[in-house]
């Protein structure tokens, strides 16, 4: 049987692909004019609205690198076209990589025990990568334009409720991510990489936060997510397995 990559690293596979990336590349053109000109719309000038593009394209730095360390790993599974096409939509190591080995597993190939991949596997691995992750689309259409209803029922229309409550979900989001690796490192002094990594990260950030409310530097603002995000990976390669 032919090794599977052979397959998975094929010029049909990448045309396949690059109109999946073309689209998500056009759907963020479109966001960025639709934000610049709300953003207009509302009394933003334009110093405003390049500051606010200038700061969210270096906060994406950080997760960008995160995102092509992940990138690297997927391409030992899949090789680059499905991961070129999977995380420029997802961006989950961990769920690709799940999904992906749960295909070729209902395929009857135990990796673990050492049996290779096959093209029909491969492709078997492909299809759960892709058809897993339909349903958060499928929600995404059915209730993001019913969200504004459910936020001014929530916050009674005071904006500032509205902002603590958001506050409150992205770190009960994030929260929840790392909680399995940072707790074990207090509760039974196991050292993780992941936990040391989410650590340090917090703290880089907190320090960032604390010098830059004594010295408003700008720009260290806007750095701020990729330093904290390069540090916490910094001090995880310093940790030994």
């Amino acid at each position: 049987m032919e090794n599977y990559l052979v397959i998975a690293e094929a010029f049909p596979v990448w045309l396949c692909v690059v109109p999946a990336v073309v689209l998500v590349l056009f759907q963020a053109a479109i966001f960025v004019k639709k934000a610049y000109r709300a953003g207009a719309e509302i009394g933003m000038t334009q110093k405003q609205l390049n500051s606010a593009i200038r700061a969210s394209a270096i906060s994406s730095i950080g997760p960008a690198l995160a995102i092509l360390s992940t990138l690297l790993a997927l391409l030992v599974l899949v090789g680059g076209p499905v991961a070129w096409m999977r995380l420029s939509y997802i961006g989950n190591m961990l769920f690709e990589a799940l999904a992906f080995n749960f295909g070729i597993t209902a395929s009857g190939i135990e990796t673990a025990a050492g049996q290779a991949v096959t093209g029909q596997a491969f492709v078997n691995g492909v299809w759960v990568m892709i058809l897993g992750s339909i349903g958060w689309i499928i929600v995404s259409i059915l209730i993001t334009d019913k969200m504004n209803v459910v936020q001014h029922k929530i916050s009674g229309g005071n904006p500032r409720v509205m902002q603590i409550i958001a506050s409150c979900a992205m770190i009960a989001g994030l929260g929840s991510l790392i909680v399995p690796y940072v707790v074990p490192i207090f509760t039974a002094a196991k050292v993780d990489r992941n936990g040391v990594s989410a650590i340090g990260g917090a703290a880089v950030m907190a320090a960032i936060c604390a010098f830059n409310k004594k010295r408003k530097i700008g720009w260290l603002g806007e750095w701020s997510l990729a330093f904290a995000i390069l540090g916490g990976l910094v001090l995880a390669l310093c940790i030994k397995k």
